[in-house]
């Protein structure tokens, strides 16, 4: 009887926390051709500015070492102030290719007249795509990727995730993610740091919806800025 009562507490307690459920095997299984779109919003604290984008990501190409290219199509780009919305120009595809794991080989950043440089627009990306763990990972459990930082030269850093379990979201099972990450943006001390909780599909590693942070983000006049994004998969039209 008393072991009856043990098993029945500790099955309600692993359903309830998760801690109970098998590791995890977070990987991209990329389909060429595949196509998916989002809406970001972005905003910035203390500002009034809030910028809106929507684009196509279509998988071009699959690599035999598992590198996968996915080129970004920016169908609208808006900069809205107190409701007032302007359409901005912007570069309309940009390329990236990733490796197994999600860390960014190359990148052609997507730029707005005014933006950060390239080199801390590419670090910036680097640090916004989810990277996996190359072992199965169980509810709570963390690693760490060393990365090339592309905005100083001989200089690396950590992007740094959590597994948060798998949970349901839109009537489907996701995995939740966190990430971290901070780098150096150039030689005289200053630094960027990114936070962000990803909902990912298990069946493909498509990011189903995203919130991030990022601090400091620097520009070529010297100036620092910081934004908030919040990125949601649209439906197909």
């Amino acid at each position: 009887m008393k072991l009856s009562v043990c098993v029945s507490i500790l099955a309600v307690f692993c359903s309830a926390r998760g801690y109970c459920e098998e590791p995890a095997t977070l990987e991209y299984r990329p389909a060429k051709g595949k196509t998916v779109r989002y809406k970001e919003v972005v905003t910035a604290p203390g500002r009034i500015d809030v910028w809106t984008l929507v684009s196509d990501y279509e998988i071009q190409k699959l690599t035999a070492n598992g590198q996968f290219v996915v080129q970004q199509t920016v169908k609208t780009f808006r900069h809205s102030v107190q409701g007032q919305e302007t359409e901005l120009p912007a570069t309309s595809k940009t390329t990236r290719t990733y490796d197994r794991i999600g860390k960014l080989v190359d990148s052609e950043f997507f730029t707005v007249q005014g933006g950060p440089s390239p080199r801390v627009g590419m670090l910036w990306d680097q640090m916004a795509n989810p990277i996996f763990p190359s072992r199965p990972v169980g509810n709570g459990e963390t690693w760490s990727v060393k990365v090339e930082n592309p905005a100083v030269t001989e200089n690396t850093y950590a992007v740094n995730g959590t597994f948060l379990g798998k949970v349901q979201l839109n009537g489907g099972t996701v995995w939740k993610v966190k990430q971290t990450a901070k780098a150096n943006t150039d030689d005289n001390g200053h630094t960027m740091s990114f936070s962000a909780v990803f909902y990912i599909s298990p069946v493909d590693g498509t990011i189903v919806q995203s919130e991030s942070d990022v601090q400091d983000v620097l520009y070529p006049n010297g100036t620092t800025a910081s934004y908030h994004s919040k990125r949601t998969l649209m439906e197909p039209e």
